[in-house]
């Protein structure tokens, strides 16, 4: 069964090219005239495609480089500048939360809140 696929394929196919050969609208040399400039345009094509990957691919890898080598030290930065405006805060929200305490003891012991209760 396999053979007669095989058989038949291979007679097909030098049917078909003889066939193709025989009845060609126009000559070789003319058809290869006709196509020449599409195939040269479509492998310029190809060849800057894949020049434009490997910028694309060179690129990348520069990038992912400059990220192994700046990330640390930039978040090394925004640790320490986070370190220090806490520092700086904590006596701040400390003063605030002092106010705070203060003005609630004063509410509790105004006149109004007296008379209210």
């Amino acid at each position: 069964m396999m053979k007669q696929f095989i058989k038949g394929l291979f007679v097909g196919g030098t049917i078909g090219g003889v066939g193709g050969l025989l009845f060609a609208p126009r000559k070789g040399s003319e058809t290869l005239k006709i196509w020449e400039e599409p195939i040269k345009e479509t492998a310029a094509t190809i060849q800057t495609v894949k020049e434009d990957y490997q910028t694309v691919n060179d690129n990348l890898a520069k990038t992912q480089e400059i990220a192994k080598t700046s990330l640390p030290a930039f978040q090394k930065s925004l640790e320490e500048d986070l370190r220090a405006f806490q520092f700086q805060a904590r006596p701040r929200i400390n003063r605030i939360n002092e106010q705070l305490t203060l003005l609630q003891q004063h509410l509790e012991n105004s006149p109004l809140n007296k008379t209210t209760k």
